[in-house]
């Protein structure tokens, strides 16, 4: 990080997100109101939830066991972290609650927009 620029993650050091990154297909980053970044990366069924400081800078695993796969990863104005999950062809996107020490997602709702093709939604976000 650079005057408060993320410029990537070095997967040849240890505390970065490292081959997990390096494999990254897809997923979503959030940040935390304290600067507290977290990362999904996402490989129907399921996939992994980093935890990362670009101020420390630090980052850990969460869970690499992240079911549902989730591609849009947002913050409300209460810090609960949200998640869209990756659903399978013809089905719908469904909002979930994660939590964010173990990575646990509670399926809050069904959006109504189902998937017309692979990953043709992939975003979230709080106004």
């Amino acid at each position: 990080a650079t005057g408060g620029i993320i410029e990537g993650f070095d997967p040849s050091i240890p505390e970065s997100l490292g081959g997990e990154f390096a494999s990254l297909r897809e997923g979503s980053l959030a940040f935390r109101s304290d600067g507290v970044g977290f990362l999904t990366i996402s490989d129907e069924p399921g996939g992994s939830m980093w935890q990362f400081n670009v101020g420390s800078p630090s980052a850990s695993a969460i869970t690499t066991t992240l079911r549902p796969a989730i591609d849009g990863l947002d913050f409300n104005g209460s810090d609960e972290l949200f998640g869209l999950s990756q659903p399978s062809l013809g089905e719908a996107y469904t909002v979930h609650l994660i939590n964010q020490t173990t990575g646990v997602s509670t399926r809050v709702g069904n959006t109504g927009v189902a998937s017309a093709n692979v990953n043709s939604v992939a975003g979230l976000t709080f106004t």
